[in-house]
């Protein structure tokens, strides 16, 4: 994924308890640094609240992902998000983590998520609010 696709980005930094004991970045921790990505994104493009009692909301359907190059502790990261399609009530959310400075991704992700009504256990329909962020700040977005 080219950079120049993303206008979201989250500053992290892999961590000495990150990684395996050969030194490598664990796993897990890619999906923990997209989701710290992710929920900034939420939080500070779609203005979303996430509580307990939350009644609607994104939930992930299923995750994609290729590991391009190791990382190491430590390494200065920027985890780019975005939107690449809106549906109805679905939406295909891509990350892409490269290190500080550098053009070319070492972990892409590919989220394909749906807006739910938590108490009913259903999908439901992106809201207008949620679209028209979406819509205000990302660049060719199918579907929008």
């Amino acid at each position: 994924m080219q950079r120049t696709l993303f206008n979201h980005f989250y500053q992290d930094t892999v961590r000495w308890g990150d990684c395996d004991p050969l030194g490598h970045l664990n796993n897990a921790a890619y999906m923990r640094l997209i989701e710290s990505a992710r929920l900034d994104y939420f939080f500070n493009i779609l203005k979303i609240e996430l509580k307990p009692d939350s009644e609607q909301g994104w939930v992930m359907r299923g995750l994609n992902c290729e590991f391009n190059k190791q990382l190491h502790y430590p390494t200065q990261l920027e985890t780019g998000t975005r939107f690449s399609k809106v549906g109805n009530s679905s939406a295909i959310l891509e990350a892409a983590i490269y290190r500080k400075g550098e053009e070319q991704p070492v972990f892409t992700a590919s989220v394909p998520s749906v807006w739910c009504n938590y108490k009913k256990g259903v999908s439901a329909r992106i809201p207008d609010t949620i679209r028209k962020a979406i819509k205000d700040y990302e660049v060719n977005v199918e579907g929008l």
